[in-house]
């Protein structure tokens, strides 16, 4: 029987608590066990197990998908960081994509961005962004880790767009309080996020522990 979407968020709910850490492990089969490299079968069978719904995979070349929904928000997830080590896949890319209502800066997404780094904001035309995740296996890290960074991300969606909603309010309230009333109203509709979105994040995000590994910073 198919998990309800809400297991997502009490495995999220499970990661900051450490009096929680047993209902974390009786979401996932083999908790403990240690994963030190990617594939899009272990990733989408875990996305399932934690109550993602709609979950499909794909593998075609150096593309390695796995797409998945919470609800009615379409996710899509990239295998990465497969040339580095021989046979392994070391890194996780998360994307969700948003049409906005009315433009988005620069200046309000790197305001978003340097105040977390649970994920990051990116810019995409004028109406539209995503958020993104990274997650590196390399060295290894077990099942409910995993499965709790998976969950982390798609419960944090939310708070992401509340937060970046504020901050374009706040930063127009003295010199514009009509268009900052507006903005208090802009809309965040999700939309199907394309495969290069996902790469884009992962170039982007694990382009700095990749030159590590290739400059021989290797476990």
């Amino acid at each position: 029987m198919r998990k309800s979407g809400l297991v997502i968020a009490s495995l999220a709910l499970a990661a900051f608590s450490a009096s929680s850490a047993t209902a974390a492990e009786s979401l996932i089969s083999n908790p403990t066990a240690v994963i030190d490299t990617l594939d899009v079968t272990t990733v989408g069978e875990m996305l399932a197990e934690i109550g993602a719904q709609r979950v499909e995979t794909s593998e075609e070349g150096d593309k390695k998908l796995i797409r998945f929904y919470n609800g009615e928000v379409p996710f899509i997830a990239a295998v990465a960081l497969c040339d580095l080590k021989p046979g392994k896949c070391l890194g996780l890319a998360e994307v969700t994509v948003m049409q906005t209502s009315a433009n988005i800066t620069l200046d309000v997404i790197n305001k978003y961005n340097s105040d977390n780094l649970f994920m990051a904001a990116f810019k995409l035309d004028d109406n539209r962004l995503g958020f993104g995740r990274v997650v590196i296996v390399d060295g290894g890290i077990t099942r409910q880790n995993l499965a709790i960074n998976l969950a982390g991300f798609v419960v944090g969606i939310p708070e992401a767009v509340k937060q970046l909603q504020g901050q374009l309010t706040s930063s127009l309230q003295r010199s514009n309080p009509r268009a900052a009333a507006a903005m208090a109203n802009i809309r965040f509709t999700p939309v199907q996020a394309d495969p290069r979105h996902a790469r884009f994040v992962a170039d982007q995000l694990m382009a700095q522990y990749k030159a590590l590994l290739t400059r021989g910073i290797r476990h």
